[in-house]
């Protein structure tokens, strides 16, 4: 049987990961369209590491475009250089 962390204990355990192991995750979820992935997007895009974020948001931009929209016009607004170009190229 498999176990499964209790949900509660995600928000807490994420963080200590590395901002790679991060990134690999939540491309791995994206890859098998898991069905939190939604979820993991979620916690991505609320990252403190702006790379993850980038990927989160290009990716929240390919499975769900509605979602995605808000963020990259903050992004576009109040974010750093390097955090606009990465949004200009999702919308590329």
């Amino acid at each position: 049987m498999r176990r499964r962390w209790p949900r509660p204990c995600a928000p807490k355990v994420i963080p200590l990961l590395s901002s790679a192991l991060r990134a690999a995750s939540l491309q791995a979820i994206a890859a098998s369209r898991h069905a939190r992935l939604g979820e993991a997007l979620q916690f991505a895009v609320a990252d403190s590491d702006a790379k993850l974020r980038g990927i989160a948001v290009n990716l929240q931009a390919r499975f769900q475009p509605g979602d995605a929209l808000p963020q990259l016009v903050s992004i576009l607004d109040q974010g750093a250089v390097a955090e606009q170009q990465g949004a200009f190229a999702t919308l590329a």
